[in-house]
């Protein structure tokens, strides 16, 4: 039987129940209870919604229904091989739940389900004003390992000048986005990723005291990319077993 962490026990007593459902892949959507989504939460700084399939998208400003693509960073849960060679298709929702709560100035969103291969998930989503804060309990089939990450799209701009900035203990590496990716396979590990004017958000992506490290990788691994061009931050621990309070990390706007 799975034993959830005390933080997330509390919030299923106290939190509000909707009906089952999941990812693109989901058996039955979520419930559309906020203007077509199943869940909206806004600020001055950014809009977070969760979508009757249960995607987490992040906007800059109050949610437009006629917004598309570059102006959203997705948040995704999935489960992968550890060995590609069985299988390159990951693993998402095949049966979601949640639990919300808000305020005019902050919000809690439980998200908690089963992954296709079985693994289950229990991702609770906090945030206010200025910052939202992932922490997740799982347990993960052994084959396979989990991660969460966020989809950053191609630049509004072509030439946009912006930056991602990343963090590994005291060194910063700095990368301005029209520039070409350093090498062939962009993929870097980090305590810290900064994207400034970038995207319509800037973001700040913090490990905190997270078990678990950030990277940052290119959408598809060719040379001549570059970060104006689509590409992942990713939240990976390798551990089987993910407790929420080990593996909980903000972004902050």
């Amino acid at each position: 039987m799975r034993v959830w962490s005390k933080t997330l026990m509390m919030f299923l007593y106290f939190g509000f129940v909707f009906n089952l459902s999941a990812n693109p892949n989901l058996e039955k959507k979520l419930e559309a209870l906020e203007g077509g989504n199943h869940f909206e939460f806004s600020t001055k700084k950014y809009t977070l919604v969760v979508t009757v399939d249960g995607l987490v998208r992040l906007y800059k400003d109050q949610i437009d229904k006629e917004k598309k693509g570059k102006d959203v960073i997705e948040f995704v849960c999935s489960s992968w091989y550890r060995d590609r060679k069985k299988s390159e298709k990951g693993h998402y929702f095949k049966s979601l739940e949640t639990q919300s709560k808000k305020s005019s100035s902050s919000f809690s969103i439980l998200l908690k389900g089963k992954l296709e291969n079985g693994d289950d998930i229990a991702c609770l989503i906090q945030g206010d004003r200025n910052k939202v804060a992932f922490s997740t309990d799982a347990t993960v089939n052994p084959e396979f390992y989990l991660r969460e990450y966020f989809r950053i799209p191609e630049a509004m701009e072509e030439e946009l000048k912006g930056v991602v900035m990343k963090v590994s203990g005291k060194t910063k590496e700095t990368l301005v986005c029209k520039e070409v990716y350093p090498t062939q396979k962009y993929y870097e590990h980090a305590s810290a990723v900064v994207l400034k004017s970038r995207h319509p958000l800037d973001v700040v992506y913090d490990l905190g005291k997270s078990e678990g490290e950030l990277r940052v990788a290119q959408y598809s691994h060719y040379a001549g990319s570059h970060l104006n061009d689509p590409f992942h931050v990713t939240y990976i621990n390798n551990n089987a077993v993910w407790e929420a309070k080990k593996n909980t990390f903000s972004l902050s706007f």
